[in-house]
């Protein structure tokens, strides 16, 4: 999908004289604690991976913990060696799986223009498809009830954060 888009859009614009590099996160794993960045190679688009990453990447796997989509200490100060080491003038978010919101702000302070490319509805829906326990059209959040009784939890503080999270957006 969207990673494939973003794969091909990378190589051309390499191809035509540009500095390309990519970055994910929320899809390596190696069973060490903590997140970290590595090198992902070199051909023909430098690539890097933040892994083990908190935020898990599809989005849908992080629906049952959407605190840790709004902010993670860990992650994000990997993320800001991951500016260090890059510096780019551009950072272009094709979604922000694996990532956290707050990552966007990051990437501005290092001085960055930021991009934001939607490639699903992952910023209005926890599980990132606008569709009600994977069954019908959600057409109505309300408020984040709706969202609460969709990722099968009955963890009061999920209502609370559900809908903080949606007044965020507003």
């Amino acid at each position: 999908g969207a990673n494939l888009y973003c794969h091909d859009i990378a190589v051309e614009l390499a191809g035509r004289g540009h500095d390309v590099v990519s970055l994910t996160a929320g899809v390596a794993y190696d069973g060490r604690l903590g997140a970290y960045l590595q090198e992902a190679g070199h051909s023909p688009v430098q690539s890097y991976r933040i892994v083990n990453s908190p935020v898990f990447a599809p989005g849908r796997d992080n629906a049952n913990y959407p605190l840790l989509e709004i902010s993670h200490t860990s992650l994000e100060n990997v993320f800001r060696r991951a500016m260090r080491k890059i510096s780019p003038q551009v950072v272009h978010f094709n979604n922000i799986e694996g990532f956290t919101l707050s990552c966007v702000r990051i990437a501005k302070e290092y001085g960055a223009r930021v991009i934001f490319s939607l490639h699903n509805y992952h910023l209005l829906c926890p599980q990132v498809h606008l569709l009600y326990r994977d069954e019908t059209i959600c057409e109505d959040f309300e408020d984040g009830r709706r969202c609460f009784s969709c990722v099968f939890t009955d963890e009061p503080w999920m209502h609370r954060l559900c809908n903080r999270k949606f007044r965020w957006y507003k």
